[in-house]
């Protein structure tokens, strides 16, 4: 990206903006900050659906140990009488089902993984919202330091650029009281 300058810039000035937009690299941050709101909500979207089979997943598996539990209340012995007739023995002929009932324990390995899914989705929309955030605080130090190039140039400066095209400012004997711009703490500001 070549910025065009005001005919009162010198072509040194011109030359030291453009070199120093490029070793800033604004035109790819600036792409990057624009892309990160889609790719949030494209993983926004992976977590609910991650959420969603999980929901399911933990849905099958309560279904199958409520009709284990139906079937446990419901056996009798051969006199007709409840063969399993206080809370304890249920419970514990409930436990001993699920771990040895292959539909249960394919239900609970479901479950399992669904969780893993989800968890690594929401890690990555962790990472996702941290690059962001680290991105916008870039984009907010390189706009700070080129407003502050901006008024060293404007007060009349005489700006040099060397070799490599870095741009060398010489301050003026002449003091000149700084103007203090407060940063927006509003999230939209970037």
């Amino acid at each position: 990206m070549v910025i065009q300058l005001p005919n009162s810039m010198s072509p040194n000035t011109a030359e030291a903006i453009n070199s120093l937009l490029t070793s800033y690299n604004t035109e790819n941050l600036r792409n990057s900050l624009m892309a990160y709101p889609t790719r949030i909500k494209a993983q926004r979207d992976v977590v609910n659906q991650a959420r969603r089979a999980l929901k399911d997943a933990e849905l099958e598996r309560a279904t199958i140990e409520a009709e284990t539990l139906l079937a446990i209340g419901t056996e009798t012995d051969e006199k007709g009488k409840a063969k399993f007739s206080n809370a304890e023995a249920r419970t514990a002929e409930l436990l001993r089902r699920k771990s040895t009932d292959p539909r249960y324990l394919a239900a609970a390995e479901k479950v399992s993984a669904a969780e893993a899914v989800l968890n690594e989705a929401q890690d990555a929309l962790q990472m996702l919202l941290d690059e962001y955030q680290s991105a916008r605080i870039a984009a907010r130090l390189i706009a700070a330091e080129m407003a502050v190039l901006s008024e060293l140039i404007d007060v009349g400066e005489r700006e040099e650029v060397s070799a490599d095209g870095v741009m060398q400012v010489e301050i003026p004997d002449v003091p000149v009281s700084p103007k203090v711009v407060p940063m927006s703490k509003s999230k939209e500001a970037f």
